[in-house]
């Protein structure tokens, strides 16, 4: 059976059914939209070098993670390179005379950034006095929140003192490829 539906129901629904589209068109959001930074965050300033183990060459070998975290939230794409340098000392804090340290890899993971591509090519050494560019984001590459990890290989003579020994890395960042 039909039941008869007023003429007037149907036309007030039809002029209703729209109203909250209508006026949803009318809200103006009013803000700005500030550039951010290029940022790294903290990391350590004292890695303790694992225990060297013997290699064919004569020396004690070990290999240490640097953890980095970059955040380049300038919404440029300009790109941006670290620098990096390490001091190898004693656990006591003294000069290893003969000790190398090399970076031999960066990896990067992201989830919601723009991948970096860097073309620097590994091993580099590391130095004491002047930081080498460890990792170079081209333009266009690594917008985001991407974490960095930095394999660095310690390379001591068999001759060095014994005993523990810690990695002192200090990194900086400069904006643009």
């Amino acid at each position: 059976m039909r039941v008869p539906v007023p003429t007037a129901l149907l036309v007030a629904a039809a002029v209703a059914a729209p109203i909250p589209l209508a006026h949803s068109a009318d809200v103006q959001v009013v803000g700005t939209v500030a550039p951010g930074v290029l940022s790294i965050g903290k990391i350590p300033h004292r890695l303790a070098v694992p225990k060297l183990v013997p290699d064919h060459l004569g020396r004690r070998r070990a290999v240490v993670r640097l953890p980095i975290t970059v955040t380049d939230a300038r919404g440029t794409g300009a790109g941006w390179a670290l620098t990096l340098s390490a001091r190898l000392r004693t656990a006591k804090g003294r000069h290893v005379r003969g000790a190398v340290t090399s970076l031999w890899g960066m990896t990067s993971r992201c989830t919601s950034c723009t991948q970096p591509r860097s073309r620097v090519v590994m091993p580099l050494m590391l130095t004491e006095r002047h930081g080498i560019r460890a990792f170079v984001a081209a333009r266009g590459s690594g917008m985001g929140r991407i974490a960095l990890v930095a394999t660095i290989a310690v390379a001591v003579p068999k001759r060095a003192a014994a005993g523990g020994y810690v990695l002192l890395p200090t990194l900086t960042r400069v904006s643009g490829p």
